[in-house]
């Protein structure tokens, strides 16, 4: 090694040091070979240094030159293209490898199924071209689709962040969102806690699955927040933008200390919380008393005939069958099923000639009881009681049910039926109009005393449990109606404190402004509430902000039930190895209401259409 001096400094090089490429090509001490500024001299440079012979034998201006020149374009053009539609092919199977994985998961099916689909869709081809000179490229092209089980996977997980990462930029630029939870087991009795939220994205209000998150130990309300909070923490999500957490009335969802209501509110004291609104009315019809004894001896003599032996649940078909009776077999209670007891009752009263005739041939002391409570007239008359006041709860149940409602929209019906029942006191001692089970079964004064208890016994539960909602009436009427709500009234204040970015002066005198606007009433009237406050109530700031903070809530926890079910659907015993995060992936397409760009995605991705599969 050398050193030597420039400029005061001491800098060190090796005598053996390989030339760079700069060196290579460029020797820093030739001029010829300095970069010029000219960029047309360096290209005639290089071709008159590496392409030398060319021009000797095609002189310039000779017809050989012109035809080398244009054979060499179209060697150029030909291999572009082939490369071109080698790419496009490549893109398009992969297009359909992943549309086929997202209506696969749509439905809940197995990744195994994706092959089965090539199969088919290579069988249809054969029968449907037979004979047709397409026939061979359409069944290339076919089988380029990756469709194995494992491919199936990847795409799944490539359709599933696409779709997941949308749902999380729409989130991240809300102001409100509310969210519904639950908990519940699959197959392999893992708990499984399902996050629902609902938001406005600024054209839509829409409802999707954000997560299941699975619980490895204890199904704690501290378990659950410190999950939930764990999820929204890593994927940069605020807590505080959740308006109102809606779960079912377990203890460790609504319990007062370490349920999960009350350890997020702890640390988020603006977010609400509220005991679903079905679950409150399930509760409300909690039978008791002498009737809980006439449901519960109902209960029995199915059981009795359905379940004391096979064969004497098939020799009860048989005299159903014999005697072409209204329905072929009785049904069996499930207190968990919401519409269960209803629909129990009504077979069991159909069907009660014939169960009493079945009854009356057996030779056991529980069937002479059984009998015995057939044979009773009071018996008979509040089991007719009991059919057509469950049928009601069922038909309030069924209208609470469903997507895109919201907790307005559920108060006013629960709210209905309050009023209803005190309808029903009064019809029950008359023409029983609402009663058409009742209504040819011999009653007494005793028995109508009874059912008279029963109705306001239920009127009461629904007025103790809804009488101090945690929504103001106001604002609920406000949503559903704003001409109907009175300017000087307690709307202003009452949505100051549910909106504390609201301007109670400003919001007044929107109202006014509102209730003035006959075109605007025409649009109340014309369009959907929802694409009524999204679309066309710009000019009021102050009344849409309200307005998206009570329509962004659930109701209930619908949804995170009917969830339930696609995931017992796609986690069954027969995929009971389904990974948790597989199975949050399915999930979530299952359920989702959006849908990808599969030619967009599939450009994202590095495509072949060899064996191998694609890669991102």
């Amino acid at each position: 090694m050398l050193a030597f001096s420039l400029g005061g400094e001491k800098r060190k090089t090796s005598l053996c040091r390989s030339p760079s490429l700069f060196d290579r090509d460029f020797p820093r001490h030739h001029p010829e070979n300095t970069p010029k500024k000219d960029g047309f001299a360096n290209i005639k440079r290089h071709y008159e240094s590496k392409h030398a012979s060319f021009s000797a034998t095609f002189p310039v201006g000779s017809i050989a030159r012109k035809d080398k020149i244009e054979a060499l374009k179209l060697s150029y053009s030909t291999t572009s293209t082939i490369l071109t539609t080698s790419s496009t092919a490549a893109e398009k199977a992969t297009a359909a490898s992943l549309r086929v994985t997202w209506e696969l998961a749509k439905k809940g099916k197995p990744f195994v199924d994706a092959e089965l689909v090539k199969v088919c869709t290579l069988g249809i081809v054969e029968e449907l071209f037979a004979g047709d000179k397409h026939k061979d490229d359409i069944v290339n092209r076919v089988k380029q689709v990756q469709l194995s089980d494992s491919t199936a996977a990847r795409r799944l997980e490539t359709l599933y962040e696409d779709s997941f990462s949308a749902l999380l930029a729409e989130l991240k630029c809300v102001d409100y969102m509310s969210v519904a939870a639950d908990e519940s087991t699959d197959a392999t009795d893992t708990a499984q806690l399902s996050v629902f939220v609902i938001y406005f994205n600024g054209e839509l209000f829409k409802e999707e699955l954000l997560c299941l998150l699975p619980l490895k130990s204890n199904t704690t309300g501290e378990a659950m927040y410190n999950s939930m909070k764990s999820f929204f923490d890593k994927n940069s999500l605020e807590l505080d933008k959740i308006n109102l957490l809606v779960t079912d009335g377990e203890p460790s969802m609504i319990g007062r200390k370490r349920g999960l209501a009350s350890r997020l509110m702890s640390d988020h004291p603006a977010v609400n919380s509220l005991h679903c609104i079905i679950h409150q009315t399930v509760l409300c019809a909690k039978l008791s008393g002498e009737m809980k004894g006439v449901m519960d001896t109902v209960i029995k003599i199915v059981n009795h005939i359905r379940s004391t032996s096979s064969l004497q649940h098939r020799l009860f078909k048989m005299l159903l069958q014999e005697q072409e009776a209204q329905y072929s077999d009785l049904l069996q209670h499930n207190d968990v099923r919401w519409l269960s007891r209803g629909r129990v009752l009504q077979r069991f009263f159909a069907l009660r000639k014939e169960i009493t005739e079945f009854l009356s041939i057996q030779k056991t002391k529980k069937a002479d009881e059984f009998s015995q409570f057939m044979q009773d007239q009071e018996s008979v008359a509040l089991v007719a009681f009991l059919c057509d006041i469950t049928n009601h709860l069922n038909n309030l149940n069924l209208q609470l049910q469903g997507g895109d409602s919201n907790v307005g929209e559920l108060f006013e019906k629960v709210s209905a039926f309050q009023t209803t029942l005190g309808v029903f006191v009064a019809d029950i001692e008359g023409k029983k109009l609402h009663f058409p089970t009742l209504h040819d079964v011999p009653t007494n004064g005793i028995v109508l005393s009874r059912m008279v208890a029963l109705l306001k016994n239920l009127s009461e539960n629904f007025r103790s449990r809804f009488h101090n909602f945690k929504i103001p009436q106001q604002l609920l009427l406000f949503v559903r109606n704003p001409f109907a709500v009175a300017i000087t009234g307690s709307c202003p204040a009452e949505a100051k404190n549910a909106v504390p970015a609201i301007d109670e002066g400003a919001f007044q005198l929107e109202l006014v402004q509102m209730q003035a606007n006959d075109v605007l009433k025409a649009k109340f009237r014309e369009e959907r509430l929802c694409e009524f406050w999204a679309h066309s109530v710009h000019q009021y700031p102050n009344s849409k902000r309200l307005a998206i903070h009570i329509l962004t809530m659930f109701g209930s926890t619908y949804i995170c039930e009917s969830g339930f079910s696609v995931m017992n659907l796609i986690k069954d015993k027969k995929r009971n190895r389904l990974t948790d995060s597989h199975l949050n992936q399915c999930l979530h397409i299952a359920l989702t209401s959006q849908k990808p760009n599969f030619s967009k995605l599939s450009k994202e991705m590095r495509c072949v259409t060899s064996h191998s599969a694609c890669s991102q």
